[in-house]
């Protein structure tokens, strides 16, 4: 999300993916309004992942980052599920930390996902 815990979070991952080797990289930072709440949001994220225009590195991505606060990702993630693209690609979601302790409503019915 944008906000500091969002932008700290996507920072440190990209610190962390400077002393990696160069086979890693970032291939898409993109920010989610903190109040968003409509589909067209979401679904512009889950466009550019999808991206096969030439140039862009988005279809090679395995991982998936999520730096948003719950509600957010409670959204994305429906949005994803409701992608038969998404759900055909290889991208793996993580989550993080902040989720531990509220992942039922993140994720509710999904836990294990």
């Amino acid at each position: 999300t944008d906000d500091d815990y969002g932008r700290d979070g996507a920072n440190a991952v990209r610190a962390e993916l400077g002393n990696l080797s160069p086979s890693v990289c970032l291939a898409l930072f993109q920010k989610i309004d903190l109040h968003a709440t409509d589909r067209a949001t979401y679904e512009s994220v889950l466009r550019s992942l999808l991206s096969n225009n030439p140039g862009t590195m988005y279809r090679k991505a395995k991982v998936v980052v999520l730096f948003l606060q719950p509600l957010n990702a409670r959204l994305f993630l429906e949005h994803a599920s409701q992608n038969p693209d998404v759900l055909q690609s290889n991208f793996t979601f993580l989550g993080v930390d902040s989720w531990g302790d509220i992942r039922s409503s993140v994720l509710p019915g999904r836990e294990a996902a």
